[in-house]
């Protein structure tokens, strides 16, 4: 690659491209060049408000895609498109509405005014909606939030081709107005395209061949890491390349401070790393949470086969994340797969909603939410499309206790499900303790069971084991356990509050629960319950340390005996 200094010659416009965040804000550094009588041009703003979502704009757009659905355009495409092409066709109504709204929804997106969230919610869907529908309109390409994908685009020849075609690129608008306009207003030796994402190629292309065509003496140079500069370097004339790579880049050795976390504000820091980098970052990542920020991960390498989502990293100190899937070339640019939902547990029933954040689908918009309130409590909103409506978890809890035969199957099902979720107990006995507990807690909310425990008759051949283990004696005493509550409403005091109703209700019978001693925050209810460790015994079906807790009055009985 044909390598220039941060000084350019003369005055030089400094581009911020397409495709990022509208609402990151300007991330270029202009450097020494500005100084020299420099600007800086944000682009990727002007993409959005010019091209994306201005009303006239869109309803071009819905004019090629009902004329493109009327002449057999969509008879193999991509579902998305086809489905798409026929929504706007069927309701003309709606999508003209949305469309006349759009301009006015991304201004209040990106004022300083504070939104509420289950009103921010409501707007960037109907903006989501009409990414669908621009993107049907360019087909195949693929346009989202802060990316595009063009997975025509294989080589060099398809790129060029796409840099030139009207049809399949949105760049060319912008080019021949915005970009031309800003151009015309000084005399550039040099312009500097600023692409940190690979999903900002395509843009980088256009407009650098669209630079050659129009003005042939413009010295075009393009800013960026060497993993995406290095492919589409032979389209410039020159390349400025950054220090920082596209997210980790070595999986071996644990992330370099600015690597692989960007602070975005002091409330949230977003994390880039492939799926083996996850392991040296988990240390980091819960120290960023600990400290109150909101950890937005962002994956690096192709989602699943057949899979629009990405799966959840196995970290708990994660508040939200999404998957790049870069194109088969560089010039194709990339994609974010974000989750449709999103849940702490898997294999247990759907909470109701959506989380506000799979909403949102961009980290930079939670930035003046944080402002109101810790990440913890952002985590509890979510948002109902079909009434349009945002909630949080735990504002409509309802708790019961019953014996095991007044629970209804399917309730008996999910219990079992939501015990084996939580990871600390065998499945082996779980349902036969269960179906002749003594007394269930289940707390549910919007009709799905949230949390629930349970005292248990301890079988005979477990009161021996304990018993030879640790020297005390437990017949006829009931055992409290089987406590699981779904990390969403972690936090809130639901254990706590379960944990004392049953002991409530325990009829004048002794109690004891077994806990394992790397299992801190039980261990912190049980305290907040007025009970005590009165031995520690290994146990074979867990293999690892754990505590017999006692209420204190009955554990300072034991431990006089």
């Amino acid at each position: 690659m044909k390598q220039k200094s941060l000084t350019t010659p003369g005055p030089a416009l400094f581009v911020r491209l397409p495709m990022a965040s509208p609402a990151a804000g300007h991330e270029i550094d202009g450097g020494a060049a500005l100084q020299e009588g420099g600007d800086l041009y944000d682009a990727n703003l002007d993409f959005y408000r010019r091209v994306l979502f201005d009303a006239g704009a869109l309803h071009r757009r819905l004019e090629a895609v009902r004329s493109r659905q009327r002449s057999g355009g969509y008879r193999g495409a991509a579902p998305w498109a086809a489905r798409t092409a026929g929504d706007v066709v069927s309701r003309p109504d709606r999508w003209e509405k949305m469309a006349a709204e759009a301009g006015q929804i991304l201004h209040r997106l990106l004022s300083e005014e504070p939104c509420p969230a289950a009103v921010l919610a409501g707007k960037v869907s109907t903006l989501h909606e009409l990414l669908l529908m621009v993107s049907a309109a360019f087909c195949p390409t693929r346009i989202g939030w802060g990316w595009i994908c063009c997975p025509t685009v294989k080589g060099d020849a398809e790129a060029g081709a796409f840099a030139v075609d009207p049809g399949v690129n949105p760049f060319l608008e912008l080019a021949e107005k915005a970009f031309a306009a800003r151009i015309s207003d000084g005399a550039w030796s040099t312009v500097v395209f600023d692409a940190p994402s690979p999903a900002q190629c395509p843009a980088a292309l256009t407009l650098s061949k669209w630079c050659r065509r129009k003005i042939p003496g413009l010295t075009r140079l393009l800013k960026a890491p060497e993993d995406i500069a290095a492919p589409i370097s032979a389209f410039f004339d020159g390349i400025l390349e950054t220090e920082k790579t596209f997210g980790a880049s070595d999986s071996s050795d644990p992330p370099k401070k600015g690597q692989t976390a960007e602070a975005l504000a002091s409330r949230v820091v977003r994390w880039r790393a492939g799926q083996r980098d996850l392991g040296p970052l988990a240390e980091a990542l819960q120290k960023s949470a600990r400290s109150g920020a909101w950890n937005h991960l962002e994956l690096l390498g192709s989602p699943p086969p057949d899979s629009q989502a990405p799966e959840p990293p196995p970290l708990e100190a994660v508040h939200s994340w999404c998957r790049w899937e870069q194109g088969a070339a560089a010039a194709a640019g990339a994609r974010q797969h974000w989750p449709e939902t999103a849940s702490g547990y898997r294999g247990v029933a759907a909470l109701a909603g959506v989380p506000l954040w799979c909403v949102l689908q961009d980290p930079f918009l939670l930035v003046p939410l944080l402002e109101k309130m810790t990440a913890a409590e952002l985590g509890r909103w979510r948002f109902e499309g079909q009434t349009g409506t945002g909630f949080r978890l735990g504002d409509e809890l309802n708790y019961r206790y019953l014996p095991p035969g007044e629970l209804l199957p399917e309730e008996m099902n999910e219990v079992c499900r939501m015990v084996l979720a939580g990871g600390s107990v065998k499945e082996r006995w779980v349902r036969h303790n269960l179906e002749r507990a003594f007394l269930i807690g289940i707390v549910t909310e919007r009709g799905v069971i949230v949390a629930n425990s349970s005292l248990k008759h301890p079988r005979q051949e477990y009161i021996d084991q304990v018993g030879r283990q640790t020297g005390i004696d437990l017949s006829g005493f009931l055992e409290r356990g089987y406590t699981s509550v779904r990390p969403e409403y972690r936090g809130l005091g639901i254990g706590t509050r379960l944990l004392a109703g049953l002991t409530a209700r325990a009829q004048g019978k002794k109690i004891f629960s077994i806990i394992g001693e790397d299992n801190l925050a039980t261990q912190k209810i049980a305290l907040r319950n007025r009970t005590k460790k009165v031995a520690v015994f290994h146990s074979r079906a867990l293999q690892k340390p754990v505590g017999v807790w006692m209420p204190e009055a009955v554990a300072d009985a034991i431990c006089k005996k």
